[in-house]
């Protein structure tokens, strides 16, 4: 099929390499293209594993309806049956390759009169709904809103902050100079876009390229599309070259690289404390220069000695550093 029909493979059979393919460089840092579970040792003890943390409960439950779904075929093939086993199969081992695709691993229901469906209900039926939803389903959901709710301190994820920043920066900043709400065609390969002379960029991780657009109404230098990070074995100038520059005069020239008519690619720099102090090293890692940001030393615990780890200069000279 490779050979005959190369479109046809790569459209199909060949998407199944970009989901069960090693991660290199930054792509290591991508948590929803992570794997369920990492490594073979977490099938004997996964407890802190994607899996178990999105899951708990109900991912032991879905492996026992599988195989009761594989005894029903057995006993008594029915199309409706073997169509949501296979789509079952399939969808966990592309989930457990990455757990992006949690989000399609759903079943389809049955579907039957609902007037019929009652008349055959029992009061031990509905005992056993309650006892279902008692032991498995309320303490998972319980578990997901209390995380969820939570803010995360000072290193927290920022949602709030972000939401504050961005609303303040679209009513206190310069209007770019394009619609918000506009059409735009994309400009030939390998070709700038023909911005406004008013035009600017704001200076970011690609996380929250979507918020500033969104939220704040701005261009982004990077986004979640993966435009703009930079880095890689070339050291492209991006946002992770400047924020892992070493000294201004480095992040202006990455600036400049990313000009628009003339003037720097960012005019405003937008971070918090969890850029900072929490994922800095994946910055590194995109630019391929994750190397001597930390450093271990020994220190006295309670009469013995005890390893930690503890940013170098290196870390600190970074720009993402020097904003904070």
């Amino acid at each position: 099929m490779r050979a005959l029909l190369p479109e046809l493979y790569a459209s199909s059979v060949g998407q199944f390499s970009f989901i069960f393919e090693g991660r290199t460089g930054g792509g290591l840092t991508i948590a929803e293209a992570s794997p369920m579970v990492e490594h073979w040792y977490h099938f004997c003890n996964y407890k802190d594993t994607p899996m178990a943390r999105n899951f708990t409960t109900l991912y032991h439950i879905a492996l026992a309806g599988m195989v009761y779904a594989g005894y029903r075929l057995l006993k008594d093939s029915k199309p409706g049956t073997t169509l949501l086993l296979v789509w079952s199969i399939i969808m966990l081992f592309i989930m457990l390759a990455q757990n992006r695709f949690a989000y399609y691993k759903l079943e389809e229901a049955y579907n039957k009169n609902p007037a019929d469906a009652l008349k055959g209900i029992r009061i031990w039926h509905i005992i056993a709904v309650l006892i279902i939803l008692a032991v498995f389903i309320y303490p998972p959901a319980e578990i997901s809103i209390v995380k969820g709710a939570t803010r995360g301190g000072s290193i927290s994820e920022g949602y709030y902050e972000w939401y504050e920043t961005m609303a303040w920066m679209r009513g206190n900043t310069p209007d770019p100079g394009l619609d918000y709400y506009g059409t735009y065609e994309m400009p030939p390969s390998g070709e700038k876009y023909p911005y406004p002379k008013t035009a600017y960029g704001v200076m970011s991780w690609w996380d929250y390229g979507h918020i500033i657009t969104y939220w704040g109404h701005r261009i982004p230098n990077a986004n979640p599309f993966q435009s703009g990070i930079g880095g890689g074995e070339g050291h492209t100038p991006g946002a992770s070259t400047y924020l892992t520059a070493q000294s201004e005069e480095e992040a202006n020239r990455v600036l400049d690289a990313l000009s628009v008519n003339g003037k720097p690619g960012a005019r405003y720099v937008a971070s918090n404390a969890y850029m900072a102090y929490a994922i800095q090293p994946v910055f590194a890692e995109w630019n391929l220069d994750n190397v001597g940001y930390y450093t271990q030393i020994q220190v006295p615990d309670g009469g013995e000695m005890t390893t930690v780890t503890i940013p170098t200069e290196k870390y600190y000279n970074t720009m993402e550093s020097r904003l904070h």
